[in-house]
């Protein structure tokens, strides 16, 4: 049947091949979303805020028309494919976040987890966390503002998951930074209208 889809000319060489993306049918997807924050009083060691940003993935489930007329329902949640493009459905994604600030100075920290997930093929990809950290100061400059920033992302230079087949380079681009702790300086100034 998918041979029709693979011509050939009368002297035997393969002619354009129909490979056409085909839209999906409809997708039903069902999951919890939760975010909690809480911010702490001023004291003499400064203010310690803190945040949750968590996504539940119950099901996520793709319809799709066959050639012959019937469909077929594929299960995505908890897998990561490889087909046409790289798609990640892990079950469980969290962001948290600490934060402190005192005076003139601020610092914040961060834990980035996903869930491992299932490859094409049935193989499994680990799940990963990953650490930021940011320390900020405003100098007494300019009406305060000017801020400048320090931080590392991956700050404890954890590697991605292995993922195969993932493309050429074994890792999942849609889930996970590139390898390596990433430092950044960044000044920034924002004027006396935006102050306000």
């Amino acid at each position: 049947m998918f041979c029709d889809l693979a011509p050939r000319l009368e002297n035997g060489v393969l002619d354009v091949v129909d490979n056409r993306l085909q839209n999906i049918g409809s997708i039903e997807a069902s999951g919890l979303d939760a975010a909690l924050a809480y911010s702490g009083p001023e004291s003499r060691l400064g203010r310690f805020d803190a945040s949750l940003s968590a996504t539940f993935l119950n099901s996520y489930s793709e319809r799709t028309a066959n050639v012959d007329g019937t469909e077929t329902t594929t299960e995505r949640a908890g897998t990561h494919t490889d087909e046409t493009f790289q798609r990640a459905f892990p079950r469980l994604r969290w962001v948290t976040t600490l934060d402190w600030t005192r005076d003139r100075w601020a610092a914040a920290f961060g834990l980035r987890w996903t869930d491992g997930m299932t490859l094409d093929g049935g193989t499994q990809m680990d799940s990963a966390l990953f650490s930021d950290l940011r320390l900020s100061y405003v100098p007494p400059v300019a009406g305060d503002g000017w801020t400048i920033s320090l931080g590392f992302n991956n700050l404890f230079n954890e590697d991605p998951p292995v993922c195969f087949p993932c493309g050429v380079n074994g890792m999942s681009l849609v889930v996970h930074d590139l390898p390596g702790r990433v430092g950044y300086l960044r000044v920034t100034y924002a004027g006396a209208s935006d102050l306000r």
